[in-house]
């Protein structure tokens, strides 16, 4: 059921004023800000405010070829205003987005009820195609017209008659814009080498996640095959060694790490720990995956030699003695031949 809302009093009404308003917590221009391009609708409240002394029926509508809805309610928003953009809002019910669609708003004279914008962006990016480019990254504008049109209304038995009025005072236009983001994250030195190890020792490798776009990036880290159960038995361990600010903080909360999050054009630095406890050479893959692109994802290979101490340090050395040389006599009595 629609809840009233009260408000401050109403303005003093000209012939010019019109006989509602909308309020989007700006003067002139509904500022989405800026989205990320993941196929997910983008909620946004809205209150409308009758001033006039008749029950007005108002139609919902966009001026452009934008996919815009308008609802009553809709549980991922709840009492907020404003729902994430950022690709945080992947706990919401994408159906609560896609049902109680309403095209009207029955207002009764001086009453405020709230209503949701349901905004899906369109996409530049075509679905399967894959490119990091500077060009691809760059922030889309997109712009659009909410269009509020008013008609007086009389309530007799549950029917509604329209008595419209084709002046522009009942026309209410609401510009929006909204910038739509691609996310992208690229890895730098991915190729880990461990060598000379030893059963026993410790070992550092560090490689570096970039986010490369004007959003913050969320991220899985998927362990493959021998790199998960090197995980599990404390022979690898993969953790943010990013450099701290001055109040502590890091793109990433630290600790062993399997997701996270990189503030626009940041990054994220992973230290790498390997605890030999076997002779061998391993390899473990990991998988960075953005939660925001399923197109965009990375490898991290680290291969491993592993080799006992002795081998490692030991020299085998093969000495081959001669046999003694015979004395030759030199004594002068010697007997000649005769």
């Amino acid at each position: 059921m629609d809840s009233e809302i009260s408000g401050d009093p109403a303005p003093e009404k000209t012939d010019q004023s019109p006989p509602f308003t909308v309020d989007f917590g700006a003067k002139d221009l509904l500022d989405l800000g800026k989205i990320v391009d993941k196929g997910c609708y983008i909620l946004r409240a809205l209150r409308v405010r009758n001033h006039s002394d008749d029950d007005l029926n108002i139609s919902l509508g966009v001026e452009r070829g934008e996919d815009v809805h308008f609802q009553l309610e809709n549980e991922n928003l709840g009492n907020d205003d404003v729902m994430a953009a950022d690709g945080s809002n992947d706990n919401f019910n994408e159906l609560f987005n896609t049902v109680g669609w309403i095209d009207s708003l029955f207002l009764p004279k001086g009453v405020e009820r709230r209503i949701i914008m349901v905004f899906l962006p369109k996409s530049r990016v075509t679905t399967g195609t894959r490119t990091d480019s500077e060009e691809e990254r760059s922030p889309q504008n997109l712009k659009g017209t909410l269009i509020f049109k008013a008609a007086s209304s009389r309530a007799d038995d549950s029917v509604i008659t329209n008595k419209i009025n084709s002046t522009a005072n009942d026309v209410y236009p609401v510009p929006f814009i909204a910038q739509l983001c691609q996310s992208w994250l690229s890895l730098q030195g991915g190729e880990i080498m461990f060598s000379g190890c030893t059963p026993g020792g410790t070992y550092y490798r560090d490689f570096t996640i970039k986010n490369l776009s004007d959003v913050p990036l969320f991220f899985n880290l998927v362990l493959m095959g021998d790199a998960f159960h090197a995980v599990a038995d404390k022979t690898l361990e993969l953790s943010d060694h990013t450099v701290r600010n001055m109040d502590g903080d890091s793109d990433f909360g630290g600790g062993s790490l399997r997701d996270g999050m990189i503030k626009s054009n940041g990054q994220l630095r992973i230290r790498t720990t390997f605890k030999p406890k076997n002779v061998g050479d391993f390899i473990f893959v990991a998988l960075i995956e953005n939660q925001n692109n399923f197109r965009n994802k990375e490898t991290v290979r680290m291969t491993a030699f592993v080799n006992n101490e002795e081998e490692e340090d030991g020299l085998e050395v093969s000495i081959r003695i001669p046999e003694p040389v015979k004395k030759i006599s030199t004594d002068s009595t010697l007997s000649r031949p005769r």
